[in-house]
């Protein structure tokens, strides 16, 4: 195992690839996504970072673990080591549970660089820490990466070309800016006003992304006290009957953004994904490739 581990270790910094996603580029897209949401008095920008936090494990399981796995099950390391005792089913386990240590790291290292973004409106930012559910997010975290990895080792069970790996993460990345959040506040997706019976434009399309169903739990799990913008009355991912409610801007009126069925489906579907993903990676994955 110490092997496993130290060879996952050396090719993750060597490569600078996985480094370079997890340390350079989240801190940079953490500050303009945040810049970008800027809108003085409307709009508070701080509500993006549930689900940039969010995209950051998604970006470790599509990208980096595929190509990591991919690029060492062709190395004459890996081959001599499968002389060994070691399976790849242990090894693979190895790669999942040393890129779930690097992504709890990642998400610690942007929420340092968040504060030094809001340093001159600290409010903001600890009303985001404040109102945390860390087991809650932690919950969040690890299902994200696991059905991101399982997305991700589905796209290598059918190709060993890395390029063709980064051109369909790549693809699922930029649907998921939109339809998961990534890009845009989720209560500007996602919102329904009970008002007058009108609901935001892509309320119903958010549906076909399986990250949308994780990214909305990540912000109701960072966001689950009760605060008059992002959580009107305060509620949990785990307590179905509580209805996520607030606002889209200061100015406007409290509205629904997680119905109860929204939070029954953010609880079940994306397990049942894990659960589809791991069977099929299950029967199709190939460990020698030609």
């Amino acid at each position: 195992m110490k092997a496993c581990l130290k060879i996952i270790n050396n090719y993750f910094w060597k490569s600078l690839f996985g480094p370079g996603i997890l340390f350079i580029f989240s801190a940079l897209y953490m500050f303009i996504t945040v810049t970008c949401w800027s809108f003085p008095g409307e709009i508070k920008p701080i509500s993006i970072v549930p689900t940039v936090v969010s995209f950051i494990v998604v970006l470790n399981g599509l990208f980096c673990i595929p190509t990591t796995i991919n690029s060492l099950r062709t190395s004459i390391v890996l081959k001599r080591l499968g002389s060994s005792k070691i399976t790849p089913l242990q090894f693979i386990t190895i790669t999942l549970c040393y890129y779930f240590i690097i992504s709890l790291l990642s998400i610690a290292w942007v929420i340092l660089w968040t504060w030094l973004i809001f340093i001159n409106s600290l409010e903001d930012y600890y009303t985001l820490i404040h109102g945390a559910n860390f087991w809650s997010i932690l919950y969040v975290t690890v299902i994200t990466f696991i059905l991101s990895s399982g997305i991700g080792l589905f796209v290598l069970s059918f190709t060993n070309r890395n390029f063709v790996i980064l051109t369909i993460a790549v693809v699922i990345v930029i649907f998921s800016l939109i339809f998961a959040g990534f890009g845009a506040p989720i209560q500007f997706l996602h919102t329904y006003w009970a008002s007058d019976n009108t609901s935001s434009p892509l309320y119903n399309v958010v549906y076909i992304d399986p990250f949308w169903y994780t990214s909305s739990m990540s912000f109701e799990a960072w966001f689950s006290k009760p605060n008059d913008y992002f959580n009107t009355f305060g509620s949990s991912i785990f307590n179905i009957s509580a209805k996520l409610c607030g606002k889209t801007i200061t100015s406007s009126p409290v509205a629904q953004i997680l119905s109860s069925a929204d939070k029954t489906l953010n609880i079940y579907l994306p397990i049942s994904l894990i659960i589809l993903t791991s069977v099929v990676n299950s029967f199709t994955f190939k460990w020698n490739i030609r």
